[in-house]
C-alpha cells in the first residue's frame, strides 16, 4: 500500500475532514474524507467536498481537479 497523507481543512464544521494526497512521483490519487466510524452517505461526501471548497477558496487556496 502507498504512503498517503491526509491533511485537516479547518471548515468550521464540529466533525473534521479534509483532503488525503499520495506523496508517490507520479501518482496523482487524492480524495476528501471524513472522520466517521461508518461510510459516508452521499450527502454526507456531497456536503464535505462542498464545505472542503469553501474552506480552500476562503483561504486562498486552489481548488484540486478532482474536486471541481
Amino acid at each position: 500500500m502507498a504512503p498517503h497523507v491526509l491533511v485537516a481543512i479547518p471548515t468550521g464544521h464540529p466533525v473534521p475532514m479534509g483532503l488525503m494526497f499520495c506523496p508517490v512521483a507520479g501518482c496523482s490519487c487524492t480524495a476528501s474524507w471524513r472522520a466517521s466510524t461508518a461510510p459516508s452517505t452521499p450527502e454526507e461526501i456531497y456536503e464535505t467536498r462542498t464545505l472542503i471548497r469553501q474552506a480552500l477558496t476562503r483561504h486562498g487556496v486552489e481548488i484540486p481537479p478532482f474536486l471541481r
